[in-house]
């Protein structure tokens, strides 16, 4: 198992990313993503005033991957922009889940908790 770990890891993260991200486009802005949008507008006109809804961090990525999605025209623009930071560290997460539950009871509760 721990010679084709950095496959499985790269696989499980598409995975998760490709199960997040399904029909992401689709679902409209809720009120807190609209809120993280007009944040965004305001960090790019250069208004950084205190706002305690959302980390600094948070918005920021989500300025990123606004732009970034804004840039190359995609479908579903906005919404996959605000989402993005979340389906990666998302996916992330279930990695890192996946890792814990390899060292502490073997590959196949790993692959288990993963999918949990």
């Amino acid at each position: 198992m721990r010679k084709h770990r950095g496959a499985a890891l790269i696989g499980l993260f598409i995975i998760a990313f490709a199960l997040r991200s399904y029909g992401i486009g689709k679902i409209g802005l809720s009120e807190d993503e609209a809120g993280k949008l007009l944040a965004i507008d305001s960090y790019m006109k250069g208004g950084f005033t205190p706002n305690a809804e959302h980390p600094m961090l948070m918005k920021t990525l989500s300025l990123l991957s606004v732009n970034v999605v804004r840039w190359l025209g995609l479908k579903g623009g906005e919404e996959w922009g605000l989402r993005l930071p979340n389906i990666l560290f998302g996916a992330l997460s279930g990695v890192v889940i996946f890792l814990l539950a390899v060292e502490l009871f073997g590959g196949l509760v790993g692959l288990w908790a993963f999918y949990l």
